[in-house]
């Protein structure tokens, strides 16, 4: 099980680097990253808004953050830590997402002591709803939350659209 970490982030670059949990070896084999980039701000594209910024600093509690124009509905939000203040592996946690804002929290594995300094979560957050990238070729995409359905079975989510 690994997370990726990301750190030293410019305008034209950025670091990342595979973090494996500390229960495993310590090394890991070459992966390929995903990422999505967006300036700071607030935007409509395809028809629908997104909005990006930063944390102020992510602990072991949650901690409320505000977006900088609320949302009109309850958006999707996705996130990446983006410091290395302690070298423990992390996952993030997002909750009470709502048009305002929400809550983060990083978390380390259920071996360690559980406490982790502030580190910084840049996220993005998204309207749900169907759009349209006209000018991409009218890519249609659909953003959506599956709310609290996923567990540790297998469900079913159905895209609303036909891809």
């Amino acid at each position: 099980m690994s997370t990726v970490r990301v750190r030293n982030i410019t305008p034209t670059s950025f670091e990342a680097q595979i973090d494996e949990w500390d229960y495993r070896d310590g090394g890991h084999a070459v992966e390929t990253v995903t990422v999505a980039v967006m300036e700071a701000g607030v935007f409509e594209m395809g028809g629908v808004l997104w909005g990006a910024g930063s944390g102020a600093g992510a602990t072991d509690s949650p901690s409320a953050e505000s977006f900088a124009d609320p949302f009109a509905s309850n958006p999707v939000v996705l996130g990446q830590i983006v410091t290395t203040k302690e070298p423990e592996a992390l996952a993030h946690r997002f909750t009470s997402i709502d048009g305002d804002g929400f809550s983060v929290q990083v978390d380390e594995e259920k071996a360690n002591d559980g406490v982790h300094g502030p580190e910084t979560v840049h996220y993005f957050a998204v309207e749900q709803g169907q759009g349209s990238f006209t000018t991409i070729g009218g890519m249609n995409f659909t953003v959506a939350s599956t709310g609290n359905v996923v567990s540790n079975t297998n469900e079913v989510i159905n895209f609303g659209a036909n891809y």
